[in-house]
């Protein structure tokens, strides 16, 4: 297959610009290009077209900015399909980089953001990447952990602990998810302690990928919800990443679910022969949307939660109104007021369609990208050249508490421009949150409890989770 150019996707980008009276030269005959790889799921488990659509309508801002504030060079959106399999995206990470000259990457899941690092960090010879990655639904806990131990895999223990500072995140981790679900599980039942049932005990099971996320996943939430309760059981059960969706038993996995019998092998919770008053999963689009297929066919005695994955645009598209009276902890949709409000306004003029999950994060991720490659840059003879390095550098300038605030949009890009042209400190508040990363590649964001309502998604509460606790907020 030629990963040149399978499914690239380019914005138009203008021919000449007006003279020049930044610190850039005068425009040539074509305007300097700078390529940024956006490697999204178009047709797997987790596709969804509209990331790509935000990430283009990014592009499409900075690029009208960059003309209006006289810098002469331009970006290019290199989008092509994940697949959402790990493999296909460290290919196409390594095509776009070496053969494309990409200068940064928005990733979509955590398995493929770690193996697009990992290359960081080949003992075999590989050549680097040497390109900041940005994912937009990377929440395993085990991602960007300068702590975690992986004696096994020494390769991927330096791409976890993120040494190099390559690999950033614009979603809250995993645990907080968690965190949030408990709180609206452990407060269920008749007495609001959890025993949804009321056979005086608390029985909770999962189902999980057997991969990275899902692992991680599943500790995370064994060992939270011993923590608030410690008497609790938890049962879990795994599904195979790449098992074939409609050949899958998912009655079965339901069955083993809601039974009296806890078949988990690695729980280290007291088993027992209550029934479940919780089922909570934590799967791929595709995976949950037929398990809830199943469920909404039987008795739905059992209250099922969800993470942030069911609140995918396909589950709703496929589900209809069978998500009624489903319900998990994701990241809110739209942050920041006007920010959010007007990138909603945008997607909807440019492409036609609403916002759906995550589409903000596609947007915020290839802004900060874009922005970095000009903060970067400063100073260039030819902007275009700018390194992998000076990217990310210059990405980490733009949230600065003290310069200067600007959103969504081209008017603000403009705006923002003219300080960062001036090397003027900046703070980018966007569509999907403050992006504030922290000094291992992490950035804090608002979640919310969703429920589906007549066939639609409905945010019931939000919390803020850059502050400690994450108190509810408007």
């Amino acid at each position: 297959m030629n990963f040149r150019t399978r499914s690239c996707l380019a914005v138009a980008i203008a021919a000449v610009f007006p003279a020049c009276t930044s610190c850039d030269p005068a425009p040539q005959d074509e305007v300097p290009i700078i390529k940024l790889g956006i490697v999204l799921d178009q047709t797997g488990t987790s596709a969804a077209p509209s990331w790509g659509a935000s990430a283009n309508l990014a592009v499409e801002h900075v690029n009208a900015a960059l003309k209006r504030a006289n810098v002469n060079v331009q970006f290019q959106a290199m989008l092509v399909d994940s697949t959402s399999t790990a493999a296909t995206t460290v290919t196409l990470a390594k095509d776009l980089v070496h053969n494309q000259g990409v200068k940064g990457l928005v990733l979509d899941l955590s398995r493929s953001s770690i193996d697009v690092n990992k290359v960081n960090y080949a003992t075999d010879g590989t050549p680097p990447l040497d390109v900041p990655q940005i994912c937009i639904l990377c929440t395993s806990g085990d991602i960007n952990n300068p702590t975690i131990e992986k004696p096994t895999d020494l390769v991927e223990q330096a791409a976890l602990r993120n040494e190099r500072r390559w690999q950033y995140r614009t979603t809250t981790k995993q645990s907080m998810i968690i965190d949030q679900v408990l709180s609206t599980i452990l407060t269920a039942g008749p007495n609001g302690n959890g025993d949804i049932n009321g056979d005086g005990h608390v029985r909770i099971s999962l189902i999980n990928a057997n991969d990275n996320s899902g692992r991680s996943f599943r500790s995370s939430f064994e060992a939270l919800t011993l923590a608030r309760l410690p008497g609790a059981e938890i049962e879990n059960i795994y599904v195979e990443p790449d098992l074939t969706v409609d050949s899958y038993d998912w009655a079965a996995a339901l069955g083993r679910l809601s039974d009296d019998v806890n078949s988990d092998t690695e729980t280290t919770t007291t088993k027992t022969t209550a029934r479940p008053d919780a089922i909570m999963e934590s799967l791929t689009a595709s995976f949950s949307t037929a398990l809830i297929k199943v469920y909404a066919q039987g008795d739905k005695s059992i209250v099922f939660y969800h993470a942030h994955g069911f609140r995918h645009p396909r589950v709703q598209l496929q589900l209809g109104t069978a998500i009624n009276g489903q319900q998990g902890v994701s990241h809110v949709l739209l942050d920041n007021g006007a920010a959010g409000e007007l990138f909603a306004l945008e997607l909807k003029r440019a492409s036609g369609i609403d916002p759906q999950y995550l589409d903000s994060h596609a947007y915020d991720a290839t802004v900060l990208l874009a922005l970095g490659a000009i903060a970067g840059s400063n100073g260039m003879a030819a902007r275009a050249s700018v390194t992998g390095a000076q990217v990310r550098d210059g990405m980490l300038l733009l949230n600065n508490p003290a310069g200067l605030e600007f959103r969504t949009g081209t008017d603000e890009f403009a705006r923002a421009l003219e300080a960062i042209l001036r090397g003027d400190a900046v703070n980018y508040e966007g569509a999907s949150g403050s992006l504030d990363f922290d000094a291992t590649g992490n950035a804090l964001g608002k979640l919310a409890h969703y429920v589906g309502t007549d066939g639609q998604w409905a945010e019931l509460e939000r919390y803020d989770c850059t502050q400690a606790g994450c108190p509810e907020v408007p």
